[in-house]
């Protein structure tokens, strides 16, 4: 899926002197405020979404020697509870 994603963000005042203050310190010499910016809100935003992809994509599932697959009933026979490749 591809989403194009466009938007304004506003700076000013006491915010924009202290990216700039900061931008000063860590700044290339080829690259402007301006693009900077651009270039590091974006990556920030991947680097959020990153992470809620290994957060909530990760499915923890029960592999062959699980111990929690199964369990004892009264008489100490083996239950399987699980199957291999179920959501744990």
């Amino acid at each position: 899926m591809k989403i194009k994603i466009e938007q304004t963000i506003e700076i000013s005042g006491d915010d924009l002197a202290a990216l700039k203050l900061y931008f000063n310190e860590i700044k290339f010499d080829d690259e402007n405020f301006r693009d900077w910016y651009k270039s590091t809100f974006i990556a920030c935003g991947h680097q959020f979404m990153d992470e809620k992809i290994y957060d909530y994509g990760r499915v923890e599932t029960y592999g062959v020697d699980d111990p929690d697959r199964f369990a004892k009933d009264e008489d100490g026979n083996t239950i399987v509870l699980a199957r291999v490749g179920d959501s744990k």
